[in-house]
């Protein structure tokens, strides 16, 4: 469920970034693909959200299967809004650092190495987003983005992580709980049986 919606704000920012460079920037995008991608990105979430509710869907393979399906989606839009130059393209990271603290090792390197190859890829295939802007100005539009988009990743970020340690910090309360009445409970017995030993014995004649 939290995954849900961390995806869900990974989808709001996603909009937002090509609402920005189409809205307020003017870039020139192909917007049918772009909205294409974020729908079929809202589809992927709404399945799992389906498959949750439903008591399933927490295997490991499939948890990392959608990591990865995040992945490629965002590294779909990163290639049609400018490739490696596009300050959002860190955003490859948030499925990474998500899967690292909720799956095993193993799954967490495999999503790094996807994660590593489509970032190179992106370094040598992409569409170039055309703008109609001095140079200078590009060059402030790309520094603004990166200090946007470490805010918003590391806003997401928090909120997942901080989430997550609050429920695991749950869970070892109550299974210390749990173990502190099974004690309790353990302790009644072996009273209860020195009790009925003790009623025996008085019962029994010298």
């Amino acid at each position: 469920a939290r995954l849900v919606m961390a995806r869900w704000l990974l989808l709001a920012i996603e909009a937002g970034m090509v609402l920005a460079l189409a809205g307020f920037l003017g870039a020139r995008l192909p917007l049918a693909p772009l909205v294409g991608l974020l729908a079929l990105h809202g589809a992927l979430n709404l399945w799992a959200l389906w498959r949750n509710r439903r008591g399933r869907g927490g295997e490991p393979a499939e948890v990392m299967a959608y990591f990865l399906a995040d992945a490629e989606a965002i590294a779909a839009l990163v290639y049609f809004t400018g490739g490696y130059a596009n300050p959002f393209i860190s955003l490859l990271l948030v499925p990474l650092i998500l899967c690292a603290v909720t799956l095993p090792a193993r799954f967490a390197w495999a999503v790094t190495l996807v994660v590593g190859v489509l970032y190179s890829l992106l370094a040598r295939y992409y569409q170039p987003l055309a703008m109609s802007v001095s140079d200078q100005v590009a060059i402030d539009l790309h520094l603004a983005g990166m200090w946007l988009n470490f805010l918003l990743t590391a806003a997401l970020v928090a909120a997942f992580v901080t989430r997550l340690a609050a429920a695991l910090r749950r869970r070892e309360a109550d299974l210390a709980e749990a173990r502190e009445q099974a004690l309790r409970d353990e302790q009644l017995f072996a009273l209860g049986m020195q009790a009925a030993a003790a009623a025996h014995d008085l019962a029994t004649p010298l």
